[in-house]
């Protein structure tokens, strides 16, 4: 961590200010795997992906000016249907839906059966805002609103649904 600290994450927040300072108007995301999250609250990023290994308590915790973005386990899409709805409808839960972006927690992998993905995208779009709780919830004192809403598939699992094989 003291590597990716010292050579890494100053130059990323550099890069990300750079890019807003040309186009202010365009989201940024990043991903640093199991790194601090804490040290982008305070950088140009919009968003913060979260690795499957780190609970959505301590990245609403780390970075609470962001919005977030995993983190399914991506060997859960190994599973059967019902634990895959089981485990992203809680994963959900725990996140939030606001300013925050469903995803896997790490990418896929080539032996992912293609229902797995499909099994996961079905159980996010099956669940509905007004089941979360409103004005004074965890969710809503997290911190300020931020240019992404919820999204419950992101354009990964939007484009992964239009190439799958029907």
């Amino acid at each position: 961590p003291e590597i990716y600290e010292e050579f890494m994450v100053a130059d990323l927040k550099f890069i990300a200010a750079e890019v807003k300072r040309r186009r202010p108007h365009a989201l940024l995301s990043i991903f640093p795997k199991d790194g601090e999250l804490a040290t982008f609250n305070d950088s140009a990023y919009d968003v913060v992906g979260v690795s499957w290994k780190t609970s959505p308590t301590q990245a609403r915790r780390d970075v609470p000016d962001k919005t977030l973005q995993g983190n399914l386990d991506p060997h859960v899409l190994f599973a059967d249907g019902a634990e895959i709805a089981r485990r992203a409808q809680h994963m959900v839960r725990e996140f939030g839906v606001d300013r925050y972006i469903c995803n896997l927690g790490h990418g896929m992998l080539p032996t992912h059966p293609v229902e797995g993905p499909e099994r996961f995208i079905a159980a996010v779009d099956a669940m509905k805002r007004e089941d979360f709780p409103t004005p004074g919830s965890r969710t809503e004192r997290v911190g300020a609103s931020c240019p992404v809403p919820f999204c419950p598939v992101n354009a990964v699992s939007t484009a992964f649904r239009s190439i799958a094989p029907s």
